[in-house]
């Protein structure tokens, strides 16, 4: 294995990309949050 990739692969998170994967899941919580109660509403009717 190239040593470069190595390091890349072990180096920490920067600030930005732990934003953004904060942000991703939070998006994709919600729209799960979302989508499940919407499916219950419309099994009850």
């Amino acid at each position: 294995m190239n040593e470069e990739l190595a390091d890349v692969a072990v180096a920490p998170l920067t600030d930005t990309e732990e934003r953004l994967l904060a942000l991703r899941l939070r998006i994709s919580t919600i729209y799960r949050t979302a989508f499940r109660s919407r499916m219950g509403r419309d099994s009850e009717n």
